[in-house]
């Protein structure tokens, strides 16, 4: 016994530096598994998940004798079937002629343009489809169908074309780039030899064309979002959305600078959310990671299965909103940074593996031979060595914090509280209702500009992003391609 406590005691630095991620997956991750209890009760919110009357498989029987389960169980399944066929499909061919493009700028252009609308949050994306497929003065009725317009969000037929097609537009640039990084295994000098024997010019000039009107479809519904938020409000009314708007107007914007104590307080609690949930986050993941990339580590693969089984299984939606409510974060600032965000298993293997790959173990070896702790390994070796991985890592959690609305939808009822994404996210139920919180008459808001003024609030949501992307892509990019090749 005292021998295994004697070999355990060099390794406690590190037990204590994983001890607050161990206990945050314990809380987010297994505690709610054991929700799955409520699947056999009648749960009622005054008696709580464990007073709630036990009914067995009653609530199975009625959801299997639904008319509506073979139509949930069937559009799960073909749902997610087409998005990973599409998504796969489309992101190989988009690496493949990626890849097959010469020109390094050329080739980091069309990285960019493709990856760009993964950095949207669903908000701003649903008013972009809003402004294409509004039945009223949607883009696509007032050109393409104008004659005839479609029904786009009545019509039943056009959803599963409308999802697909939008999660792929989203999506499929993240899935390129680590094809990508699959095919950066081929010697790039081998695409030089061809080119310089003459071969390929025609193909370059056709896979520069195609990547040209991918990037044109990736940027274009953007910059319509832009557009639209300072066509004049008349216009947009009378002749809807378009790239080339009869009439320009900043009356949104003046709105917004006007009147911004809502929106101003939204910025605040998204910035304030952003930074201090990132930091918290990169510290919890890095000691996490740092800890299991440690060799000769004791009951390393124990942990490493604990870290691992929340990437496959969790305790649903339900059982984590009744466990995070009853610790009473709701209406505070909490609960934007805790539930479902603050660290994941993909995250802390990705950070193990880059810790593993890229840093020997001579490295720690040396600065404990010098006297150096664990503790002081981490913070004075580990993440100066490691800050590619961190950097693109924190990038993400950053921009997961910043788009993230669920979190505001889930436990935030407070207007004070609201962060741009959930104010977004609000006002695409009412507009009016929710800058009512402002304070401003009656009379202002009936003179507010209600198209425009969404649009409007929409780009200065993504406006952080787009001004930092030029010089952070390059950090998304690289990670995502060491990730996938080190991983």
């Amino acid at each position: 016994m005292w021998t295994k406590i004697k070999r355990l005691r060099p390794y406690i630095p590190l037990y204590l530096m994983m001890l607050p991620c161990a206990v945050y997956l314990i809380v987010n991750n297994y505690i709610p598994m054991g929700g799955i209890i409520s699947a056999f009760k009648t749960f009622r919110a005054s008696d709580g998940l464990l007073r709630s009357p036990w009914v067995g498989f009653k609530n199975f029987e009625y959801v299997f004798s639904s008319n509506d389960f073979d139509i949930i169980v069937r559009n799960t399944l073909l749902y997610n079937a087409a998005f990973i066929i599409v998504n796969n499909v489309v992101g190989i061919m988009l690496a493949i002629l990626i890849s097959s493009v010469i020109s390094n700028r050329l080739r980091k252009l069309h990285q960019s343009s493709i990856l760009l609308p993964f950095t949207m949050s669903m908000v701003v994306i649903s008013y972009i489809v809003f402004a294409f497929l509004s039945q009223e003065n949607g883009l696509l009725n007032n050109t393409i169908f104008k004659n005839n317009p479609v029904e786009w969000y009545t019509v039943k037929t056009w959803w599963p074309f409308i999802l697909v097609i939008v999660q792929c537009w989203k999506y499929v640039g993240y899935g390129t780039l680590i094809y990508i990084a699959g095919i950066a295994a081929i010697d790039r000098s081998l695409y030089e030899a061809c080119a310089i024997d003459g071969g390929g010019k025609l193909q370059q000039t056709i896979c520069n064309a195609i990547l040209m009107l991918v990037a044109f479809a990736m940027i274009a519904p953007l910059v319509l979002l832009f557009i639209s938020s300072i066509t004049d409000e008349n216009v947009l009314i009378a002749k809807g959305y378009s790239f080339f708007p009869e009439k320009l107007s900043l009356e949104a914007y003046r709105y917004i600078l006007n009147n911004s104590t809502t929106i101003a307080v939204a910025y605040g609690i998204s910035i304030l959310v952003t930074v201090a949930g990132t930091l918290l986050a990169m510290l919890v993941t890095t000691m996490m990671s740092f800890s299991l990339s440690i060799r000769g580590l004791p009951g390393k693969n124990v942990i490493s299965f604990f870290v691992l089984f929340t990437m496959l299984f969790n305790g649903g939606l339900v059982p984590s909103y009744i466990l995070w409510t009853s610790l009473g974060i709701v209406n505070t600032l909490w609960a934007y940074i805790l539930p479902f965000l603050l660290t994941n298993a993909f995250n802390i293997i990705i950070i193990r593996s880059y810790f593993q790959a890229n840093i020997p173990e001579d490295v720690y070896d040396s600065a404990k031979i010098d006297g150096a702790g664990y503790f002081r390994v981490f913070l004075q070796i580990g993440l100066p060595l490691a800050k590619p991985i961190i950097v693109t890592i924190g990038l993400f959690v950053c921009l997961g914090y910043w788009n993230d609305w669920q979190n505001g939808l889930y436990f935030i009822t407070d207007a004070n509280l609201f962060s741009i994404q959930v104010l977004l996210n609000r006002m695409n139920q009412n507009v009016q209702a929710v800058l009512a919180y402002t304070g401003l008459s009656s009379d202002t808001l009936a003179k507010m500009p209600q198209v425009s003024i969404r649009m409007a609030i929409a780009y200065v949501a993504i406006l952080p992003i787009l001004i930092a992307y030029p010089f952070l892509e390059k950090y998304f990019a690289s990670g995502i391609l060491s990730g996938a090749v080190k991983g």
